[in-house]
């Protein structure tokens, strides 16, 4: 967050901003999410919802977009969905 803020600071225009949180940390949210999410606790996904709308507040990223991939953090866990290859191997 503190390199966006240095990166706005030096004049980068907001489009590369909004291209640059996309790319870095929503990307590094989501990545492997079925796997990991399930196995969060309620105040870790506080801080990642925070996360998230702090990018939504600063203006980095869209509103719609966050409800969107906040539903899918929650519903695509491997421990909620029985159809994930990782699964059968959850006790």
């Amino acid at each position: 967050m503190h390199a966006l803020r240095i990166l706005h600071c030096h004049g980068l225009p907001a489009e590369s901003l909004h291209t640059l949180y996309k790319a870095v940390v929503v990307a590094k949210l989501t990545h492997a999410t079925p796997a990991w999410w399930g196995f969060t606790a309620v105040e870790d996904r506080h801080q990642i919802d925070g996360l998230l709308r702090w990018g939504v507040r600063a203006g980095l990223y869209d509103g719609t977009q966050h409800h969107r991939l906040y539903m899918m953090l929650t519903t695509n866990c491997v421990l909620y969905n029985e159809q994930h290859v990782l699964h059968p191997l959850l006790s």
